[in-house]
């Protein structure tokens, strides 16, 4: 074995990857950016101190209901904070700002003049990006209100009513990273797909011959993203499919029914969600 030829050879790989770029991210940025996204991920799904807005429509029985939760959820967690929204509105607007974590509606049946035994719902409102966190935050709750039952005046414990600012009140923890990881996939494997393609041409000299013909470079681009593009809109579909459809397969002979598609629920449009996954 030579060292020269191992030095010069180990010298050309070097000098090749210090001038590539594209290579120099892929080895350096690309694990940098995707571990600090990967943690970012696992941290948000802890659950956070509660903030919580209490919407009093109750009157005064009410009010000795809040002051009960309050103590209680101290009791469970120290960093708690209990205050009072003026209407359903606001607490909202506090959800949606960050401002409070959560919101509870006590109904003005609460405090009317219902039997005692007439069931009582508290609508609780949370922000609907975080179903992990969020989901502890009602567990918590849901635990202090064992404790606020003394002071509900002989009625039975309120069932909670989970709705969300955003997105749905769904404790499946795809619903929240679904757009980012069918966004994610998708650029992904056309990336990969591209690459591989223009590595292949760029090794063959095509776009030396193209340049030498009278075709233009803007139409070189639009040609190349019209032709990538086609099969983009046809993964985007697929992916979308699949991600929010259903399609339940009977029972054919010893085989069991089962379901094709994941059926992550959507709250808003899904051309919406078309449009952006395919930019």
């Amino acid at each position: 074995m030579n060292a020269r030829r191992v030095n010069a050879i180990f010298r050309r790989v070097v000098e090749e990857i210090r001038r590539d770029r594209p290579s120099l991210a892929i080895l350096f940025v690309a694990p940098v950016l995707m571990t600090g996204l990967v943690t970012f991920i696992l941290r948000g799904g802890t659950t956070p101190p509660i903030h919580a807005l209490v919407v009093n429509e109750a009157g005064p029985r009410g009010a000795i209901v809040v002051a009960a939760l309050d103590q209680a959820l101290l009791a469970q967690d120290p960093a708690a904070t209990v205050t009072i929204a003026s209407d359903e509105a606001a607490a909202r607007g506090a959800v949606e700002d960050g401002s409070a974590t959560i919101a509870i509606v006590l109904p003005p049946v609460l405090g009317a003049t219902t039997p005692p035994t007439a069931a009582t719902t508290f609508t609780v409102i949370t922000e609907g990006l975080d179903p992990t966190g969020e989901a502890g935050q009602v567990g918590t709750l849901q635990k202090a209100m064992l404790s606020v039952a003394a002071s509900l005046a002989g009625r039975p414990l309120p069932a909670l009513q989970h709705v969300t600012v955003f997105g749905v009140p769904s404790s499946d923890p795809i619903t929240t990273y679904a757009p980012a990881i069918v966004g994610f996939l998708v650029y992904f494997f056309v990336y990969i797909l591209t690459g591989v393609s223009f590595l292949r041409e760029r090794t063959g000299g095509t776009l030396e011959r193209l340049l030498a013909t009278p075709v233009t470079r803007s139409e070189i681009v639009a040609g190349y993203t019209l032709g990538f593009g086609v099969f983009a809109v046809v993964q985007v579909v697929v992916m979308l499919l699949w991600s929010l459809g259903t399609l339940t397969v009977p029972a054919v002979g010893p085989l069991s029914s089962f379901q094709l598609g994941l059926g992550i629920q959507l709250a808003g449009s899904p051309l919406l969600a078309f449009l952006v996954v395919l930019l």
